[in-house]
């Protein structure tokens, strides 16, 4: 079977502060209200040459797949704690053909990556098909570069093997401007794709007679009891720079890892209908997905190459090419603002923070149909709750409340709580928060249906 495998185990931190720890880049919906995840779901499952695409996560992303791919059933494969993309390839790899109890050919692709030639991806994809049944290699898709980036990793091609398929004479890094301007001139440099296939037979005995020190990782009950003492590096360090059997298929779709408000603003709409300017140019307008800042205009008098990233919590304003500095600063925010959005999703339907002040801190929660959230309480906080919309049911203190529109309830800090939404319709409640610790870290979950910690 050809088995498609779609990475979404990432918590980058490069486009802050739209991308959170608990809402990353691929399942931020900045392109025609679809998620990165999504599109690439899309495009992957659009191909007749996969028997199945499978996702490969964190498990306290689930419910974000579940909302960007609703056919996705029981293809997931969800990690404890991510390890980068080496545990992530080996497990997947495991736990499919432990599914299938027997051996398949696998393409692992990012999730986050924007892709800008379906037609010439989906030949690639062919061809790169067509040569997995024709060679025992493991195979990294190169795409011709655009541009002399510097923000990018190369391979630099070396004999032919076939038409558009080459042995990888070596990995690079991310390079200073002259040797991009160098590599984009030669020809003889593809950018990294990220993009890997391989027979997970070939592979497996291939990985571990180049990583001996890991072979008692090489089942996989072994690869999960011990997951913490697996390293947490990517596969292009643990494998793909040792491996002698590495190919590249070299390809020019048009490619994208969208590391950067200005890759971003390179090809979204960047929102510039909110834009009043005067002598200005160069600027690139991203504002908070969620429309908490829909009514807000920007005004930019007599600036060039800026880069305004607009959230409820965050704003910046960076030279253009300098945005990845964002990375620099994030020491100096709080855990909470890294990890959380104002606006922010759960398994359960999302809140959004409309005020946070020293004392006290008021959220709009809206419940969906059919779900609940965890059986919690708080040691630092009081929570006060008014029902805006909807019906539903409230555990507090041993006894269970039936709240409709215009209820409000007290709900003291120690006390066990829960509401249910059983109803068809979304339940709406204002919450207010009264206490001196005002943080995500003070829930406490007794019973959670969705398995968080």
């Amino acid at each position: 079977m050809n088995i498609a495998v779609i990475m979404a185990g990432g918590f980058g931190t490069r486009l802050f502060p739209l991308s959170r720890t608990n809402y990353p880049k691929q399942f931020l919906r900045i392109f025609d209200n679809k998620s990165l995840l999504s599109l690439t779901y899309e495009r992957v499952k659009n191909l007749d040459i996969f028997d199945e695409v499978w996702v490969c996560a964190n498990k306290k992303h689930l419910f974000l797949i579940k909302r960007d791919i609703e056919d996705i059933e029981h293809k997931m494969i969800l990690e404890e704690e991510s390890k980068n993309t080496a545990f992530a390839i080996l497990l997947s790899v495991f736990r499919i053909n432990d599914f299938h109890k027997r051996e398949n050919n696998f393409v692992f692709f990012p999730s986050d990556h924007f892709i800008f030639n379906d037609l010439e991806f989906n030949k690639t994809m062919q061809n790169l098909v067509n040569y997995l049944c024709k060679y025992e290699k493991t195979f990294v898709i190169g795409v011709k570069p655009s541009f002399p980036s510097t923000e990018y990793g190369y391979i630099k091609k070396g004999k032919s093997i076939d038409e558009s398929l080459y042995v990888v004479e070596r990995f690079i890094e991310k390079p200073n401007l002259g040797k991009a301007k160098y590599y984009y001139k030669s020809k003889n440099y593809l950018w990294n794709s990220g993009i890997y296939a391989f027979n997970s037979e070939f592979f497996i005995s291939d990985f571990f007679q180049i990583n001996h020190d890991l072979n008692k990782f090489a089942f996989l009950g072994d690869l999960l009891g011990k997951s913490k003492d697996f390293p947490n590096i990517s596969i292009d360090y643990l494998y793909s720079q040792k491996s002698k059997n590495l190919v590249v298929l070299e390809s020019s779709f048009g490619w994208s890892d969208l590391g950067s408000f200005e890759e971003i603003g390179k090809i979204a709409n960047n929102n510039k209908e909110k834009v009043i300017e005067l002598e200005s140019a160069g600027y690139n307008v991203i504002v908070d997905e969620f429309e908490a800042l829909s009514e807000k205009k920007y005004c930019l008098i007599d600036v060039k190459d800026l880069v305004v990233v607009d959230t409820k919590d965050f704003l910046l304003i960076s030279k253009k090419g300098k945005s990845k500095k964002i990375a620099n600063v994030l020491g100096s925010i709080t855990q909470e603002k890294r990890d959380f959005n104002s606006f922010d999703f759960r398994p359960w339907g999302y809140y959004r923070e409309i005020e946070k002040l020293d004392k006290y801190r008021i959220k709009h929660i809206v419940v969906y149909p059919k779900q609940e959230l965890s059986l919690q309480y708080h040691n630092h906080r009081d929570e006060y709750w008014v029902v805006l919309r909807g019906n539903g049911r409230v555990f507090l203190d041993k006894e269970w409340i039936e709240i409709s529109e215009g209820d409000f309830i007290r709900i003291p800090k120690g006390n066990l709580h829960k509401v249910i939404n059983e109803a068809d319709e979304y339940l709406e409640i204002i919450e207010v928060q009264i206490g001196n610790i005002l943080s995500e870290q003070d829930i406490v979950r007794v019973e959670d249906k969705y398995m968080r910690d």
